[in-house]
């Protein structure tokens, strides 16, 4: 049943976005990506912040924002990183409060703002940066070897999964599920790109990617110990559980187009 829903609620979401990819303009579907990538920083933002200090939950949505936009603009490095490296020490020491734990708000307020601006700014700069129709080329890929490396890697960790990858972090993750993950992933990559070896090693690349994305939000959400960001995909959970390995996926698609 659990699994009928994923793919329920997953076959409706892909839907919703094949119709709202072909109906906007680029420019309404940079507008969509950032309130989806906003969203899910605002999940990870409340429950690592919001409740030692508001201040920082409204400063790490604001260089989620600045870090999306230096990827996209191209805007000059030093300004940004000033702003994302001093604006969260102080906004540390302007609430009074016991400084236990002072460390870790300023080690998060500095983190999540990376871990969602970069992939933000990577998803919205792929739709436009290298060409009207390569960019909607490069996102129909990004979400197919999302959806088939995530769907191939949890039923064949389902039906022959034996041995745990990371059984500390996401006991259900196998090594039989993330080699099939690999290859859907490096399968999806041929298919949209051509038969090469370096088309194939860009392959094996995007499946690490989605592997690490998926793997270090389970890390953290052990260490929040929460099952779910939010509830409001039903069997999936809220926006950053929904697009933990597409953030990832897409900082490395950039990448990967981006080289000479």
């Amino acid at each position: 049943m659990a699994s009928v829903r994923r793919e329920a609620t997953a076959a409706v979401g892909i839907a919703l976005i094949a119709g709202i990819f072909f109906l906007l303009p680029p420019a309404g579907f940079q507008v969509l990506a950032a309130l989806v990538v906003l969203l899910a920083a605002a999940e990870a933002a409340k429950l690592y912040l919001s409740r030692t200090n508001p201040l920082l939950f409204a400063l790490v949505m604001a260089l989620t924002a600045l870090w999306g936009a230096w990827l996209f603009f191209r805007l000059p490095a030093l300004p940004v990183l000033c702003a994302a490296l001093f604006l969260p020490a102080m906004a540390v020491l302007a609430i009074p409060q016991p400084l236990q734990g002072g460390a870790f708000r300023l080690y998060y307020a500095t983190a999540l703002p990376l871990l969602f601006g970069l992939p933000g700014g990577a998803v919205a700069a792929l739709r436009t940066h290298f060409g009207p129709e390569e960019g909607i080329k490069l996102i129909l890929y990004l979400l197919a070897v999302v959806w088939v490396s995530d769907s191939t890697a949890y039923y064949a960790g389902k039906t022959m999964g034996r041995h745990p990858v990371a059984p500390a972090v996401s006991p259900k993750k196998t090594w039989e599920g993330t080699v099939a993950l690999h290859l859907a992933a490096v399968a999806v990559t041929l298919g949209f790109f051509g038969l090469s070896w370096p088309n194939a090693a860009a392959g094996l690349a995007m499946g690490l990617a989605c592997f690490w994305g998926d793997l270090i939000q389970s890390l953290l959400k052990r260490d929040l110990e929460v099952k779910d960001s939010g509830a409001f995909f039903p069997g999936h959970g809220g926006f950053w559980d929904r697009t933990d390995s597409l953030l990832w996926a897409a900082l490395a698609l950039y990448a990967w187009k981006s080289l000479p």
